[in-house]
């Protein structure tokens, strides 16, 4: 009973197997009478090959065949020529500023340029896909831009807030020696924000990029450009010689401190300090030895012979007519100056120090001649009123002689002449334009202390009794 059921199972597999068989042969012939051998030329395959398709430019740029990020790069003088000609000209009374379209979120849209450009052959089937998209399909991309709405007008007012609208004053840009480099103020506007806003805004939106009057109330700079020249002029000048003195340390000192004055600005006002100005002298700060005067003598220091580029410059600064503040004699006559003409400087000690007392900036200039081998100081600035100059006259007030009892000293470095007790004053003649003098006003008294000779000790320079020669003995 079991052999037969098995025997049935059996034959029927095989009667499925030849049923399956059958019916393959038969789709196999049907497929060679109506429809035939499938053409191996049109089994085609697609690979994205992640490269931009052929014939197509950006802005100009052929960038067939390139990776995003490769067209990116190629086209990148092209998306920084697009923002620059985004940026909006912001137009006031009679001055231009430029409101650069990335302040305000607006920018070149490259990346969305290049993916449409990517685009190209991978939509539509698949023989338009091998062809690399449709040939009538515009392949030159030109570049616009691109900013998020629902923030422009937040990013202008923002920008609004950052504009100078404050009036730009004309003023001397840089001094070069004794030239000076003016530049032109601009006028600045009082903004009405919401309206700035709003003009911007329509400009973005509308694609034109038109240039903005600023909306608003003009402010103007308080003085002109031809009044900034007429009041930064030559007022005074005064020069001193240092032929007596032709030391290296102590020309380079001068040359030093003269450096560091010159083309310093004091505005109305303030107060200048030579000292602070020029600095501690010391070596470590690139001062040379030299002599110079102290407590009545003369001695080696750091940054010696200085005093004579401040003793010049007071003297301008007297001519110019501008407050001194702080101001003291040497403990001894100078030899480039008059007495009472002189401004010692030390450092930690004596100090020249002025206030700038008129309404326009002070300009100091100081420089050296070689040739000369002398020291001038200028002051630029308001000029005097009336064209009113001033000139300088020491008188002296008290000569007493010093004591004529020597000092006997064992250094022949310390030998010196004795020297008489002066007070002299400083007095400043004012002469109307026409050179006739107006008045007299006194600067200073100074005084200078006497000193007796130093001589050498005549102990040091006597001169010895000869012994006689002795006798031979008989």
């Amino acid at each position: 009973m079991a052999y037969t059921f098995k025997r049935k199972q059996k034959a029927r597999i095989q009667l499925i197997a030849i049923l399956v068989g059958l019916a393959a042969v038969v789709g196999v012939a049907c497929l060679l009478i109506f429809g035939g051998i499938p053409d191996q030329k049109n089994m085609v395959v697609v690979f994205d090959s992640g490269l931009i398709s052929h014939d197509v430019s950006i802005n100009g740029v052929d960038v067939s065949n390139m990776t995003p990020k490769q067209a990116r790069v190629a086209i990148d003088e092209q998306v920084r020529a697009k923002a620059e000609s985004l940026a909006i000209k912001l137009k006031y009374s009679d001055r231009t500023d430029t409101l650069d379209a990335e302040k305000i979120g607006v920018y070149p849209n490259a990346d969305a340029i290049i993916q449409q450009a990517m685009l190209l052959g991978r939509s539509g089937g698949i023989q338009e896909r091998k062809q690399g998209g449709d040939e009538e399909a515009n392949r030159a991309f030109e570049l616009g831009y691109t900013y998020d709405e629902s923030q422009l007008e937040a990013n202008i007012r923002a920008a609004a807030e950052e504009l100078n609208t404050e009036p730009i004053e004309p003023k001397v840009e840089s001094i070069s020696g004794k030239e000076f480099t003016f530049v032109d103020g601009k006028s600045g506007v009082d903004l009405d924000v919401d309206e700035f806003v709003n003009r911007v805004a329509t400009v973005v939106k509308d694609g034109t990029f038109a240039t903005v009057e600023v909306p608003g109330t003009v402010k103007e700079p308080t003085y002109t450009l031809d009044e900034i020249r007429q009041n930064t002029v030559k007022i005074s000048s005064t020069t001193t010689y240092f032929k007596d003195a032709l030391t290296s340390g102590r020309v380079f000192n001068i040359k030093k401190i003269c450096g560091l004055l010159s083309g310093s600005v004091v505005m109305p006002g303030e107060e200048f300090s030579v000292n602070k100005t020029a600095g501690d002298r010391t070596l470590a700060n690139g001062w040379q030895l030299a002599n110079g005067y102290e407590n009545g003598t003369t001695t080696l220091q750091a940054g010696g012979g200085i005093c004579q580029a401040s003793s010049t410059l007071y003297g301008s600064l007297l001519k110019a007519d501008l407050q001194i503040t702080e101001r003291r004699p040497h403990s001894i006559p100078v030899s480039y100056l008059d007495r009472a003409l002189d401004a010692a400087i030390s450092t930690g000690g004596p100090d020249l120090k002025f206030k700038n007392n008129t309404d326009w900036p002070i300009y100091i200039i100081m420089y050296v001649d070689d040739k000369e081998k002398s020291v001038t100081a200028e002051v630029y600035g308001r000029p005097l009123e009336d064209g009113m100059t001033i000139k300088l006259e020491s008188v002296n007030v008290t000569n007493e002689p010093y004591d004529p009892t020597p000092i006997y000293v064992t250094d022949p470095d310390q030998v010196r002449k004795g020297r008489n007790k002066y007070v002299d004053e400083a007095w400043k003649v004012y002469y109307d334009k026409n050179g006739k003098e107006i008045k007299r006003v006194k600067a200073n008294t100074s005084t200078y202390r006497s000193s007796q000779a130093h001589v050498l000790d005549p102990a040091l320079t006597a001169t010895p009794t000869p012994q006689p020669t002795p006798q031979p003995a008989e």
